[in-house]
């Protein structure tokens, strides 16, 4: 379990079920970064990459089910957000972006929920 907890610091994992929160700040590689998540109700996969003045995430659930009300990630030091775009499979998902420090939180108008197979989509340009 110890090793666990270090793993968790690694991908600054964090989650709160009844609030429909997950969040990532990666310590290690965040240019390039992909890492396992588990949840109340299921299992999935975190990948970002940051490119030129864009951030692109994804969450996928690989079995089980995530409910999603919001979704913290951390931009480059000096990095301005300007806009966030996310999709939950097709569908386009209405977002609020707020920001403190280098940290963003995406707001959610409506709970998003992602069932075994599917994928969130998020696009931040900075």
């Amino acid at each position: 379990m110890a090793s666990y907890g270090v793993y968790r610091a690694a991908c600054g994992f964090e989650y709160h079920g009844p609030m429909g929160h997950i969040g990532f700040v990666p310590k290690l590689a965040p240019e390039n970064f992909r890492a396992t998540f588990t949840c109340a109700e299921g299992w999935g996969t975190f990948a970002q990459k940051r490119a030129g003045r864009r951030l692109a995430a994804t969450v996928d659930v690989r079995w089980g089910r995530l409910r999603l009300r919001s979704l913290a990630l951390e931009l480059p030091a000096k990095a301005g957000a300007r806009q966030a775009s996310v999709k939950a499979g097709a569908r386009v998902v209405q977002v609020n972006l707020s920001r403190e420090g280098r940290r963003i939180l995406l707001t959610f108008a409506s709970d998003v929920q992602l069932e075994t197979g599917q994928r969130l989509e998020i696009d931040v340009a900075y």
